[in-house]
């Protein structure tokens, strides 16, 4: 990612104040109102016209806000079948091509599902599937398409590890370690410069544990998910480039000192012996949470969200102070339907400029952020 040698750290004394001038707010009394911008780079507008949605949207939200992002995040399936992974990869070099040549970075969540996201791969013995034959030819497809390793991003295949979500509700770290390393071989083999990276949540769950009742975030639960890779069969330094760390709010006085604790990160990056780390988070303008009983819809301020925003950079600022390159991906969508577990992660104005201002500082601090936005949300 692209980095700049005159940027200077963050100031993590930064006044709650300051940060809202610097994104975009300001605060008298109980009113909100928009700060003056400074001009900024923006994209050709030609990318408003582009025919992949997801850029049409960045088009907008960059529109909206006079940034420049240079990368975003993207979700894509396993093929089920030969003619599904020559398909698939056609869509998917065209989408690559695209994003290259706006100078997108892709950040590619590689989930255990088939059929558009319909279906759940059975995860168990991959390597020995008709899965792992779809997916070699997946890969291989894509390079025949003509993609470059540039354009291949950064691939995270099996995200989230540690959640009972997917197929059976495996959460097994060896499954995952092998399967992990199948895929990145399979990558590394066709594309040798494309980058792989893992991430996990923040809570862990027992294999098998389908009502998601004994999940931890101890980080004892965590590290077998990184020094499994060293029983792999066929695992090699540096097949695997960097560390991700997932954690969400569920209450609007949550603190990221809690859900994206800088010190799981850094040594959970330290144990899986890479030197880069991205974290995945977001905050939210209402939430169904779960955790209450009964469950009930909660709603954050500009001023919660701010804080929240402000704890996310000082974790990141910590993990960068251990040594490590540190990048952040902001989950922007809107998911609420009013339905338990439901929120609302979007930033609609005027609370956009909360965004922007923590994108702002976050690259004054020399930690890109790449953003997940989701169709009609900006």
């Amino acid at each position: 990612m692209d980095k700049d040698p005159e940027i200077r750290g963050l100031n993590t004394k930064t006044s709650r104040r300051d940060f809202m001038k610097l994104s975009g707010i300001l605060l008298t009394g109980a009113a909100i109102r928009p700060l003056d911008k400074a001009s900024r780079i923006i994209k050709p507008e030609t990318m408003a016209h582009s025919k992949d949605p997801q850029l049409r949207m960045l088009s907008r939200f960059e529109r909206k806000t006079n940034l420049k992002i240079n990368s975003m995040m993207m979700f894509v399936g396993f093929p089920e079948s030969i003619q599904d992974a020559v398909n698939a990869a056609a869509t998917m070099s065209a989408s690559l091509k695209e994003w290259a040549n706006f100078g997108i970075k892709p950040l590619v969540i590689m989930e255990p599902t088939t059929n558009g996201g319909q279906n759940l791969m059975n995860i168990e013995n991959f390597h020995n599937s008709a899965n792992y034959q779809y997916t070699k030819a997946y890969f291989e497809e894509l390079k025949n398409d003509g993609v470059t390793d540039e354009q291949m991003g950064t691939w995270v295949p099996f995200p989230e590890p540690n959640l009972p979500e997917w197929a059976g509700a495996v959460t097994d770290p060896n499954i995952f370690a092998q399967n992990v390393t199948d895929v990145a071989q399979l990558i590394k083999g066709t594309f040798p410069n494309a980058a792989v990276s893992i991430y996990l949540d923040n809570q862990t769950f027992p294999n098998g544990d389908v009502n998601w009742s004994s999940g931890t975030m101890a980080e004892s639960a965590l590290a077998p998910y990184v020094t499994a890779f060293g029983q792999s069969k066929g695992y090699y330094g540096g097949l695997i480039e960097s560390f991700g760390f997932q954690g969400f709010p569920w209450n609007n006085t949550d603190d990221p000192a809690e859900y994206l604790n800088s010190g799981n990160v850094i040594s959970l990056t330290q144990q899986l012996s890479v030197n880069k780390a991205w974290l995945n988070t977001g905050t939210f303008s209402k939430i169904i949470d779960p955790n209450l009983n009964p469950p009930r819809l909660v709603k954050a301020t500009a001023e919660q969200r701010s804080l929240q925003l402000e704890g996310v950079l000082k974790q990141a600022q910590e993990v960068q102070n251990a040594g490590i390159e540190v990048g952040i991906n902001i989950f922007a969508e809107n998911k609420f339907n009013g339905e338990s577990s439901n929120a609302d992660y979007s930033y609609k104005s005027p609370q956009i400029s909360l965004l922007s201002g923590f994108i702002e500082q976050a690259n004054l601090s020399n930690m890109p952020v790449s953003l997940w936005l989701a169709p009609r949300n900006y």
